[in-house]
């Protein structure tokens, strides 16, 4: 399955309530996945690299790390090396990423958009009201509130949002 499309998710309750509860707070902090969206990084592992792992010090995720971690680890037992939750602008946008990963949609809407190649997604950020993914073979789901898609790392895939949506994004490397 890690490289197919299509396993369609439910965003876990505890995740809806820490964003709620992190967004209140007057954070200013960026993520290179998320230009110009408002993104607070919550886990960070390094498997492959000499580097200490990254733990938001936040009291109901740190004290509560292991059990949150465990609730996003996908069915083929794969376990998260990156969580992030962003709450986005009318500037912002998701860079296309090419890796075994998952986008659950908190609050707002959006659309998943994958493709075989980068360049597609790329183009379709400039103008995405005008833009024809059907002729730039870009497959399109629209997401609800409190679901969640995971793509594999043989898709390039990236998230169009609309102003105030929120998302949390799974990595696994």
């Amino acid at each position: 399955m890690g490289n197919h499309t299509n396993m369609t998710l439910k965003v876990p309750d505890e995740y809806k309530n820490l964003a709620k509860e992190l967004f209140s707070i007057n954070l200013n902090m960026r993520d290179t996945d998320y230009p110009f969206a408002h993104t607070i990084p919550l886990w960070r592992t390094f498997i492959k690299r000499d580097i200490e792992d990254y733990i938001c010090t936040y009291p109901p995720f740190y004290d509560n790390c292991k059990e949150l971690v465990s609730l996003l680890t996908s069915e083929h037992g794969e376990i998260p090396t990156k969580i992030t939750i962003s709450e986005h602008s009318e500037k912002s946008f998701m860079t296309p990423k090419q890796q075994k990963q998952a986008h659950y949609l908190l609050e707002g809407t959006g659309n998943y958009l994958i493709a075989k190649h980068w360049n597609p997604l790329l183009h379709s950020i400039d103008m995405p009201w005008n833009f024809n993914f059907k002729t730039h073979n870009i497959s399109t789901h629209e997401l609800s509130e409190g679901e969640g898609l995971y793509t594999g790392n043989l898709w390039w895939a990236r998230v169009h949002t609309e102003n105030k949506t929120r998302l949390l994004h799974v990595r696994y490397d």
